[in-house]
């Protein structure tokens, strides 16, 4: 699957506030997590959603970074920061790292 469509779908999920929209792409061989399993990311993801949702203020908002982060190798990551209408602090971040053909997901836990 293209990788854009991937990113497009993560976006969506996480500003409508429903992880189950990203089920079908979290299943396609060309996306992987730093995640034990893809069940363990989906099952940490849904509950970083649903904290979100019941915390957050409005609407959420994304912001890119691109190369602004690093994993455990040095190499540098996206972040993906949704913020809600009114606090300071992103509300829910997503590390993606593409490579070819496919992306990695990671989540911090706070």
């Amino acid at each position: 699957m293209n990788v854009e469509k991937i990113k497009i779908a993560l976006i969506n999920s996480c500003i409508k506030k429903d992880a189950k929209r990203f089920i079908p792409y979290l299943l396609v061989r060309n996306v992987k997590t730093t995640f034990p399993s893809k069940l363990r990311f989906y099952s940490f993801f849904k509950q970083m959603i649903t904290y979100t949702k019941e915390n957050s203020n409005g609407k959420l908002s994304l912001v890119i970074k691109k190369n602004h982060f690093t994993d455990s190798n040095d190499n540098y990551i996206d972040g993906y920061l949704f913020y809600d209408e009114v606090c300071k602090f992103p509300r829910l971040t997503v590390f993606v790292k593409e490579y070819e053909n496919g992306i990695c997901l990671d989540m911090p836990p706070f």
